[in-house]
């Protein structure tokens, strides 16, 4: 068929290239590459040349994805010291990725693994929905006992008005 893993392949590198190519030093930008997809290119360009591309769906925050990014930077950085890489970089692209960087972007299939941010608002949403929760069975507590000492004042007013019922019936049959 048409779309076979070198085709696709083939086009990713390319979209990779030309959005890579494109972005400006010291800038990130996110491109859909093909409007038939729901896949966006995402470009991170360090002022010292280097660039980090991944591609994701159109759900993936980019927030995340570019926090991400940065990680990866440090990763590939402390693994090529002393900018081992830009000689790497004249020759074409740099696509053996060590195992921590593959790692990273395995953690990263869950954008809240790379954007704590991300992971502490989702925690935030978490806990307003459990005290929202906390906060209506408190209302409907309150509802239930304000309605126990209404009974209870009832109650206690019935027995009282009883209690002075039963003494004037019993007044006329004193025991001397």
């Amino acid at each position: 068929g048409y779309f076979t893993k070198n085709r696709v392949s083939e086009s990713m590198q390319f979209g990779f290239r030309t959005v890579g190519a494109r972005t400006a030093l010291g800038s990130r930008q996110s491109v859909r590459v093909d409007k038939d997809t729901g896949f966006l290119v995402h470009a991170h360009a360090r002022t010292d040349g280097l660039c980090c591309l991944a591609i994701t769906d159109e759900e993936y925050p980019s927030e995340a994805i570019f926090v991400g990014m940065a990680e990866v930077f440090r990763a590939f950085l402390s693994e090529n010291k002393n900018n081992e890489w830009r000689d790497s970089a004249k020759q074409g692209d740099h696509k053996d990725a060590s195992k921590a960087i593959k790692a990273l972007f395995t953690r990263f299939q869950d954008p809240k693994e790379a954007d704590k941010a991300l992971k502490i608002k989702e925690e935030i949403k978490n806990i307003k929905g459990i005290m929202a929760k906390n906060i209506e069975q408190l209302l409907e507590r309150e509802e239930t006992l304000v309605k126990l000492a209404q009974k209870s004042e009832d109650l206690s007013l019935g027995s009282k008005a009883l209690a002075g019922h039963a003494r004037s019936l019993n007044s006329c049959c004193r025991m001397y």
